[in-house]
C-alpha cells in the first residue's frame, strides 16, 4: 500500500523560507497516512521539500493530538505547523 493523502494542514499556503533560502509561494504542510504511520512534510506547489526532514507519527490519533497541540488557536494552523520544520513566513 502507498501513502495516502489526509490532508493539508490548515488548508492554507503561503511563500516561505528556511535556512534563509525561499522555497516557494505555495507552501504548506501535507499530511500522508501510510499503513499505521502518519506522515506529516513541508511541500511546495505539492512536491516535498528537499532537506527538510518529515515529522512521523504512529497512529492517527497522534496526528490529531499533534495538530491540537500546536494550534495557537489564532486561525493560522498552517503557519503553526511550518514553524515546527524551522519555517519562516512572512506571517511568522
Amino acid at each position: 500500500m502507498s501513502k495516502v493523502f489526509i490532508e493539508n494542514i490548515g488548508n492554507a499556503s503561503t511563500t516561505a523560507s528556511f535556512c534563509g533560502n525561499r522555497i516557494g509561494h505555495n507552501v504548506n504542510c501535507a499530511a500522508y497516512m501510510n499503513h499505521d504511520m502518519v506522515t506529516i512534510q513541508v511541500e511546495s506547489n505539492g512536491a516535498k521539500v528537499r532537506g527538510i526532514k518529515p515529522i512521523l507519527l504512529d497512529s492517527s490519533e497522534h496526528f490529531e493530538e499533534w495538530k491540537d497541540r500546536i494550534d495557537s488557536g489564532n486561525g493560522r494552523l498552517f503557519i503553526d505547523a511550518l514553524e515546527q520544520f524551522g519555517v519562516s513566513t512572512h506571517w511568522s
